[in-house]
């Protein structure tokens, strides 16, 4: 069941980071700034899958 949930995070981030590049791409590079929010908000919502999913895990 874990490695289910895992394998489950693993590929929505990696469809994140492939929407992310081809936005990147269409702005054609964004400032520093800017990655940097990217980045950020990348890091929050796997932080908010990380908890969703865990507390899930404990109900089923």
């Amino acid at each position: 069941k874990v490695v289910q949930i895992w394998f489950h995070l693993y590929s929505f981030n990696f469809s994140q980071m492939k929407i992310n590049f081809m936005v990147g791409q269409k702005l054609n590079r964004m400032s520093p700034l800017q990655d940097f929010y990217a980045m950020k908000f990348l890091n929050d919502t796997e932080l908010f899958w990380l908890i969703y999913v865990w507390r899930n895990s404990f109900k089923s």
